[in-house]
């Protein structure tokens, strides 16, 4: 009797948990600067700036969330910050203690500035202030910003490690979060996203790096829910498959 069908049975059965590991992402691309989506249609607001491109993934397995927008001047506005809720399908807006937003201020490209709270669901960007929860900031090691500029337009990254953020147990209890309810930031097969490109006049932090002043001069938005998202192995995966495949070939 064959070993190989024994074999590839076992190999299979240990892979469960790596094959849930998926890295998943999500893109969207304005062209022609209509305030359209040309992959979907989606519609958005262009006065902080036309989206020319909008490009998000997050590792299921390292919890690593990543972020890139590229913006470009719109009638000579061009967004110096956003502020970014994303979900695992629905509209994260009117949704209260389940996600986490993310404000990010470029008005100094060369030292961008970054701080998450627990968002508090209304249509608006009080969350830093009502109640005021703080999460992460880019003063800890589990946020990174980086912000480029050209003629009339702006690049801003961001990554987030959301292997603890996302745990309901990690914040205080005042917070009011709990298990199930409280997602953080994290999507699988299908995303949902809150983004709100802004221009600001006056932005001004505590020692934390936690938000003291923010005035929004201008803003946009780009809002959608239970878009499909990209599934792709993990790089861990790949190459545990590639190994086991060699290894067959070589039993032969």
């Amino acid at each position: 009797m064959s070993l190989r069908p024994i074999f590839l049975a076992a190999l299979l059965a240990s892979f469960t948990t790596p094959l849930s590991a998926q890295v998943f992402s999500f893109s969207a691309e304005d062209l022609d600067q209509d305030e359209v989506m040309d992959n979907d249609g989606q519609r958005y607001s262009a006065r902080a700036g036309f989206i020319d491109s909008f490009e998000t993934s997050y590792n299921a397995g390292t919890g690593e969330l990543l972020l890139d927008i590229a913006f470009s001047e719109n009638n000579g506005s061009l967004a110096n910050g956003y502020w970014f809720v994303v979900s695992d399908g629905p509209n994260p807006k009117g949704n209260v203690n389940e996600y986490a937003i993310f404000y990010f201020d470029a008005s100094d490209p060369n030292n961008p500035i970054v701080s998450s709270y627990v968002y508090n669901g209304a249509n608006s960007s009080s969350s830093w202030q009502n109640p005021g929860d703080l999460l992460y900031t880019s003063f800890d090691t589990q946020i990174q910003a980086i912000a480029s500029t050209g003629p009339g337009s702006i690049d801003m990254s961001l990554t987030v490690d959301t292997t603890d953020l996302n745990l309901a147990s990690t914040w205080p209890a005042s917070y009011g979060l709990s298990e199930p309810d409280w997602d953080g930031a994290l999507f699988g097969d299908t995303i949902g996203v809150w983004l709100h490109p802004f221009i600001s006049e006056n932005v001004q932090y505590n020692s934390d790096g936690s938000l003291k002043k923010l005035e929004i001069k201008k803003s946009g938005f780009y809002d959608f829910a239970k878009k499909e998202a990209i599934p792709e192995p993990s790089s861990a995966l790949l190459l545990s498959l590639s190994g086991a495949a060699l290894f067959l070939r070589r039993r032969r």
